[in-house]
């Protein structure tokens, strides 16, 4: 009887410690997704929309977010779909607090040259979507 109970004993104390474990890895992996979510509530997220003041087309950014967006950088876009080599530069933003919207200073840089801004590059990017472009580049980060 002495070894039926040293065995039940040990049976049961196997079992506490899988519970344990598996108790533990749960645990740890919601504090992970708390952590994450934190996190992301204190991130800035940005919006991007075309808009059309005085029949000139603009790229105006909105930070959607609750955290501040800092240095704010779009990379240079390459033309393309143009048969001439170039490409769209942006100036880049200081800051964009919680809420609050820039427009995006641009200038087309053409075969060594500068070009005033054009509609061509806002349509560059309607068409080619800036949002869904920049959502894919840095989900991959």
């Amino acid at each position: 009887m002495h070894d039926y109970g040293t065995f039940l004993n040990l049976i049961i104390t196997f079992l506490t410690l899988v519970v344990l474990i598996v108790y533990t890895y749960y645990t740890r992996r919601q504090t992970k997704e708390l952590i994450h979510q934190r996190r992301l509530s204190v991130m800035p997220s940005i919006f991007t929309q075309v808009i059309s003041e005085n029949n000139i087309r603009k790229l105006r950014l909105t930070n959607i977010g609750n955290g501040i967006a800092l240095n704010v950088t779009i990379d240079d876009i390459d033309k393309y779909d143009s048969h001439e080599k170039g490409y769209f530069s942006f100036l880049s933003i200081p800051k964009i607090k919680a809420g609050e919207s820039e427009i995006v200073i641009y200038s087309e840089k053409d075969l060594g040259r500068d070009i005033e801004s054009k509609d061509s590059c806002i349509f560059l990017l309607e068409d080619h979507g800036l949002s869904k472009w920049m959502h894919e580049k840095y989900q991959k980060q």
